[in-house]
């Protein structure tokens, strides 16, 4: 797997989607972290990106599960934010592909 960091999001050289999908992949996150009623409102959601999933519950997940991105001079380190990015690229990906149910 290609090793894709953060100066690349910002540069414009790889998608936000990409990166954050590739950062959920390289931590070894699945579609098992949702549960049930997640997996249904990923489901239903008309939201691009998922904004009609309450911001409460990407955040409770994302406080559940260790992640990393690489900076630059190859620390890992994650905020949040980058947890709930992460969180959704993968929901996104799931839902499209058609395997989160």
């Amino acid at each position: 797997m290609k090793l894709l960091t953060r100066s690349q999001l910002i540069k414009g050289q790889v998608s936000h989607q990409d990166y954050y999908l590739h950062v959920a992949e390289r931590s070894g996150i699945t579609a098992s972290v949702f549960n049930g009623r997640m997996k249904r409102m990923i489901a239903n959601s008309t939201d691009e990106n998922l904004n009609d999933v309450p911001l409460k519950l990407w955040d409770s997940l994302a406080n559940s599960i260790s992640i990393y991105e690489l900076n630059d001079t190859g620390e890992k380190s994650v905020s949040l934010s980058a947890k709930v990015c992460a969180l959704k690229a993968l929901a996104r990906s799931y839902k499209e592909s058609g395997k989160l149910l």
